[in-house]
């Protein structure tokens, strides 16, 4: 349904699982948004700046 709404994310760069993926790692790629599965990752990652 995600796709339906934004077509454009079938364009973004996939092969980076966030829910494995240090924050650091992430930054370093400038990664625009995080999609992960759980509340806690995501707050991990809010931490770090980035937007989950």
């Amino acid at each position: 349904m995600l796709f339906r709404f934004f077509p454009a994310l079938l364009q973004a760069h996939t092969g980076i699982r966030p829910d494995t993926a240090s924050a650091e790692d992430l930054l370093a790629r400038h990664i625009a948004l995080v999609f992960v599965s759980s509340r806690a990752k995501a707050e991990e990652l809010r931490r770090a700046g980035l937007p989950a």
